[in-house]
């Protein structure tokens, strides 16, 4: 018998999850590892935890809403970055993205399209996460422009932070 509820257990997983890959886009066949799996990461995980069909747990509270019937859990997974869904995850990535990239670079700027996060032998690549080396930001920033979405980091509309121009054209795409 368990000595705690399961959603303190899976929120447990969840902080896991997150010191070791740096995010919450958890996939649903993500299973946290046990003594079956013989891991290098196996004692970062609480014992409760081990086995546990994590990435499934996750589909059924992003789908179902299971365990998370009081306002209380709603917001403790918020708080945490918990990924709702794949619009969420593209909204956080972006938000996350802009926000590190307006710390290196400074102001209401926004990188020009052809901007990509840095990748691992990079310059500045040690100031990025991992899981957002590599991300087209300036991309997904001027997609989303296109569609309407707002700028995470101040509740603007995209359209009202200026761009990065190239000194020698504009982009455009």
């Amino acid at each position: 018998q368990r000595l705690q509820p399961e959603f303190n257990l899976i929120v447990e997983a969840l902080v896991v999850f997150k010191t070791i890959y740096g995010h919450l886009d958890i996939p649903v066949a993500f299973i946290v590892p046990s003594s079956k799996t013989n891991t290098t990461e196996l004692s970062k995980w609480p014992l409760a935890t081990h086995g546990m069909p994590l990435g499934r747990l996750c589909a059924q509270i992003r789908h179902r809403h299971d365990f998370v019937l009081d306002a209380q859990k709603w917001i403790q997974l918020d708080n945490l970055g918990f990924i709702w869904s794949a619009e969420h995850r593209r909204k956080t990535e972006i938000g996350d993205a802009l926000a590190i990239y307006r710390q290196l670079y400074g102001g209401n700027t926004i990188p020009r399209v052809a901007y990509v996060v840095p990748q691992d032998g990079q310059p500045k690549a040690e100031y990025w996460p991992k899981h957002l080396r590599g991300y087209r930001l300036g991309r997904r920033l001027y997609d989303s422009m296109r569609r309407g979405g707002l700028d995470l980091t101040t509740d603007k509309p995209l359209a009202a932070v200026t761009p990065i121009q190239n000194a020698n054209r504009t982009d455009r795409n």
